[in-house]
């Protein structure tokens, strides 16, 4: 056969190849809304073909057009949604969604936990991102599972389970735990000890004190642990004072509930330990003091802790003198006016701020008349401190006239970042216009405060505290054309630290104009996920109107995030 004569086979195959091959791919059908699997796949362009949802966005697409991703309806039911995402999310996303289940009401836990115990039977170490949750529902199977899955082989579940079982705080949870205390894998071990001491049931001190018989060394630094901290019986005060005189942290644990019974030789020993040089010893001595009632603290005992030589010592002995400013029946309290008025002195901020905060709080307010007669003259130096203890220390709302009356006329960006946030801090609504003017005034060239950031942002950063008073300013500005791009910006960045926004329609629709500036759209895009709403829902929708390709790909990536 000539070689002409085979030629035309050979084309004709590779004709029929061509075609079939750039035959468009067949779009994949919506899954089913009542369905617990998780979103389908999205079928994108025809240069793309099919591709998995979750790497869509990491994929190099071509000029796309304007439907280029489609996705499937998401479940109707948030409880499957929501143990998917546990499954499937960055750890930051776990953690948030492991506080949204906390909310479920029955029903719903029952849910989750039947979906749950099919995904554990299945594959069980796939589970461990969903196993806390079960911890804190208030169903009969979720507790079971839990005892079951504490005894499983793969070591992860065991640890997550004994963290869940923390939570019980059963009889049955207890002796799981127990057993657990001669796991093989240390981590398994110091887990169950630790769940055992946050448990209150006397089957979990029990177990403490049966480990702590077996393994004295350790066992009874967590016994004791559990003891003092939850020190509510006089009973245990004999067991408490035999073990004051060690010379590991099992003293402290001692001290701490000895103290809070207000046992004067415990008192008398933790005196004798503040005055050693060493400061971790003196710091933990102070933390225990605090536990005791303040009235039975003797003033003269610790008035050398306004001296020591460490900043981190002298500013928990404020914290332990404003205690004993406050408390009634307190002798020689004029002495501790006297060492908080020294305190007030010191050169370290940590030290002064809750000496000044322990005045404030027994009625000493003329602390404070000194700096609100400081406050409209002082320079950069001198003004941070006035403005720090009159708003944030010591809330005092007398500082909001001043602060204003100052902001009409300052013009040093540094004088004008302090006395923003001293309004933030004091949280009064009259103060709301100012910050929000200073969103609205954002431009490019605009000056910097002492923190090497503009104005705007400081303002955007502390705004939000308001609440939801400001969602609609908020939401006038970043839709507002007349403004520079960066002001936009701004709002939408406050928005985002706004507690309940539910403004997730207004802020798509700018994310989806193409009339707005492409660095606009895309702070809107990633302020989505930051706002009350159904997020899936609405941006499962609308992703498929972006035809800009990098608009489209940081809504998938947005939207990966948050299912």
């Amino acid at each position: 056969m000539s070689p002409r004569t085979l030629a035309f086979p050979i084309v004709a195959i590779a004709v029929v190849a061509l075609l079939v091959y750039l035959r468009p791919a067949p779009e994949t059908p919506p899954s089913d809304p009542g369905s617990t699997e998780g979103p389908g796949p999205v079928a994108g362009s025809d240069d793309l073909g099919p591709v998995p949802f979750r790497f869509l966005h990491v994929l190099p697409l071509q000029t796309p057009p304007p439907n280029v991703l489609r996705t499937s309806v998401p479940p109707a039911d948030r409880v499957a949604r929501w143990f998917d995402r546990l499954l499937w999310a960055s750890p930051r996303i776990v953690s948030a969604t492991q506080e949204q289940l906390a909310s479920l009401d029955p029903p719903e836990q029952a849910r989750y936990v039947d979906r749950f115990e099919e995904e554990f039977r299945r594959d069980p170490g796939r589970t461990v991102p969903a196993i806390a949750p079960l911890g804190g529902f208030e169903v009969e199977k979720a507790h079971s599972l839990l005892l079951e899955a504490a005894t499983h082989s793969d070591n992860r579940v065991r640890m997550e389970a004994t963290r869940a079982l923390a939570l019980v705080d059963s009889d049955a949870a207890a002796a799981r735990l127990e057993k657990l205390l001669d796991d093989p894998i240390e981590n398994v071990r110091r887990s169950a000890l630790r769940a055992l001491t946050e448990m209150s049931s006397d089957a979990a001190l029990a177990a403490l004190e049966a480990y702590a018989e077996r393994n004295p060394e350790e066992g009874i630094k967590h016994a004791l642990a559990k003891l003092g901290a939850d020190a509510d019986d006089p009973s245990v005060i004999p067991v408490l004072r035999r073990h004051v005189d060690r010379t590991d942290d099992g003293r402290f644990y001692a001290l701490d509930g000895l103290a809070r019974f207000g046992d004067g030789n415990a008192l008398d020993r933790l005196y004798e330990l503040i005055d050693l040089p060493d400061p971790g010893v003196v710091k933990r001595a102070i933390q225990s003091l605090l536990q005791a009632p303040p009235e039975l603290l003797d003033v003269d005992r610790v008035e050398g802790l306004v001296t020591n030589r460490y900043p981190d010592v002298r500013a928990l002995a404020a914290v332990l003198f404003s205690r004993m400013a406050g408390a009634e029946g307190i002798e020689k309290r004029e002495k501790v006016f006297e060492l908080l008025g020294r305190q007030i002195g010191d050169l370290d901020m940590r030290v002064r701020y809750p000496a000044y905060q322990g005045l404030f709080d027994a009625g000493r307010t003329e602390v404070t008349e000194k700096f609100l007669r400081v406050l409209p003259s002082a320079s950069e130096f001198a003004l941070h401190v006035p403005v720090e203890v009159l708003t944030k220390v010591t809330g005092d709302e007398r500082a909001l006239e001043p602060i204003l009356a100052r902001l009409e006329t300052e013009a040093d960006p540094r004088d004008r970042a302090i006395l923003l946030t001293g309004v933030a801090h004091l949280g009064r609504p009259e103060g709301i216009p100012v910050l929000l003017e200073t969103i609205r005034a954002a431009s490019e060239d605009e000056p910097f405060d002492g923190n090497r950031q503009p104005l705007s942002q400081t303002a955007a950063l502390h705004v939000g505290k308001f609440g939801v008073e400001v969602q609609e300013a908020l939401l006038e500005i970043a839709e507002d054309d007349e403004l520079t791009p960066l002001a936009r910006m701004r709002a939408l960045d406050a928005l985002r630290a706004v507690p309940g926004a539910d403004a997730l329609d207004e802020v798509l629709e700018i994310a989806l104009d193409p009339t707005q500036p492409r660095e606009v759209r895309i702070a809107a895009i990633e302020t989505l996920p930051h706002l009350d709403g159904d997020l899936y829902e609405v941006l499962s929708e609308g992703i498929r109107e972006f035809t800009d390709v990098e608009l489209a790909r940081r809504a998938q990536v947005v939207l990966f995030d948050y299912s």
